[in-house]
């Protein structure tokens, strides 16, 4: 269910607005998959850079761990703002793995749903 644009970057950029992530109406469920069943995020994925609030940040995958994200199975989730802009591409070297991206609203329901191989990136804007 692809309804958002899609562009070429080598991470994750988020744009959001000023409200909290308590506030923020949407989820970027961001997930790996493998045939057989999903494996965690990071598999696919080297680094995000986020933009909030007007403030960059540049992450590791292992800083994703920390309390500013939460991580639900094999899961990163993350929370957006009413106006976004997030990109993120498959950097899995091992084939065939797949990116996905699910943007969800707080009643649950799927925005957008893409997902890609190896090396093909997702962006969506708000």
């Amino acid at each position: 269910m692809k309804k958002l644009g899609i562009s070429a970057f080598a991470f994750i950029i988020l744009v959001a607005g000023s409200a909290v992530a308590a506030e923020r109406p949407y989820t970027a469920h961001v997930s790996c998959t493998f045939p057989g069943g999903q494996i965690p995020f990071y598999a696919c994925m080297e680094q995000m850079k986020l933009r909030v609030d007007g403030r960059a940040s540049h992450y590791q995958m292992y800083q994703l761990m920390d309390d500013e994200f939460e991580t639900r199975g094999n899961e990163l989730l993350v929370p957006l703002s009413e106006s976004f802009e997030l990109s993120i591409q498959n950097s899995a070297d091992d084939g065939p793995t797949y990116l996905e991206v699910v943007i969800t609203d707080r009643s649950g329901n799927t925005l957008f749903q893409d997902q890609v191989g190896r090396y093909k990136v997702i962006a969506v804007k708000k």
